[in-house]
């Protein structure tokens, strides 16, 4: 198996963060596909958040942190439980799994923490947090 330096891993999260400008993320309640790559069951879109121009700072030894505000509105009800980040294009990227803050001592954070849910349509939602890190 290869190993990256840190360096290097630093470099390749950089790189792969510039291409979120602008991009779009979209919540989702029910059960997450196996893949960015199969579609997202119909009627399980929350909310669509656009975000920042610039939404991730510069990677560290643990991946790079969001940046600026990550907020949107919901257009249905419902608690997201999962996420699909999109680039700008409409290309899937990646997806991961979402938790309401705060998260109870011993429950796993979800890969990106929000700050209230389930949401109303309607509802502010806000992103909390969220780090990209590449293996």
């Amino acid at each position: 198996m290869i190993v990256h330096s840190l360096p290097m891993r630093r470099a390749a999260t950089d790189a792969v963060a510039a291409l979120f400008a602008d991009a779009r993320l979209h919540l989702y309640q029910g059960a997450r596909p196996a893949s960015p790559d199969i579609a997202a069951p119909a009627g399980s879109l929350l909310a669509v958040l656009r975000l920042p121009e610039v939404p991730f700072g510069p990677a560290d030894a643990t991946g790079a942190a969001m940046t600026g505000e990550w907020t949107g509105t919901a257009r249905a009800a419902g608690m997201p439980a999962w996420f699909r980040m999109m680039l700008s294009d409409g290309t899937p990227a990646f997806d991961g799994d979402v938790s309401v803050a705060p998260t109870l001592p011993d429950t796993p954070a979800g890969d990106l923490v929000l700050a209230a849910g389930p949401v109303e349509i309607g509802h502010f939602i806000q992103v909390t947090g969220f780090r990209m890190a590449l293996p």
